[in-house]
């Protein structure tokens, strides 16, 4: 329910003006549009870090004893390239 109320196409469809407030539907769709970027685009490099991880530890190639270092290794080098 919280996403369909954070829309601000259901706000206006449904006349919940006492929800959000939008001086035009333009900035409602960027304001909109910029939340949902920043909450899931963010989230790529650490899903991406994750994922590259876990595939090293299923594969073999990540032997038990360097879980914690090859982590760190990840990290560097995903973040260091990305910024």
């Amino acid at each position: 329910m919280w996403n369909l109320i954070e829309c601000p196409h259901y706000v206006q469809s449904n006349q919940c003006t006492c929800i959000l407030v939008y001086d035009s539907f333009t900035e409602a769709d960027i304001n909109f549009l910029m939340k949902t970027a920043l909450s899931k685009i963010a989230f790529l490099p650490f899903g991406l870090l994750m994922d590259l991880w876990r595939w090293g530890v299923f594969d073999g190639s990540i032997p038990d004893t360097k879980f914690n270092a090859e982590w760190w290794k990840l990290r560097y080098i995903i973040f260091f390239y990305i910024s």
